[in-house]
């Protein structure tokens, strides 16, 4: 491999890497405002619940809140492990794309 040869691989590995991260930062950016508006549920959920004990004034109605605090709890506690596998999937997914299309074949020395 020659000197013009081997800038051009370089540039090449430069430019793949600087557009993978970018690709790669966009979607965690928008991964973490989903996952911030997924803690802002389960915050208001919480809210829900003190709410609703500080109005209990039985154990049926303790136990009554509770319960329906937990059902939701657990459904969403479904929905976030659902994202977070989803999640995990679209950065393979992104990290393949860039990799398979854009990486120079070999790495630098091809």
């Amino acid at each position: 491999m020659n000197s013009a040869e081997l800038v051009d691989a370089g540039k090449k590995y430069i430019e793949t890497t600087a557009q993978m991260q970018q690709e790669l930062i966009a979607k965690l950016n928008t991964m973490s405002l989903e996952w911030l508006a997924r803690a802002q549920v389960e915050a208001d959920l919480m809210s829900k619940l003190s709410a609703k004990l500080t109005a209990a004034r039985t154990a049926p109605d303790v136990a009554s809140a509770h319960s329906e605090w937990f059902a939701e709890w657990i459904k969403l506690c479904g929905e976030n492990s659902r994202r977070l596998f989803l999640n995990n999937q679209e950065l393979m997914k992104t990290a393949t794309h860039v990799l398979s299309t854009d990486w120079p074949k070999g790495g630098m020395g091809s």
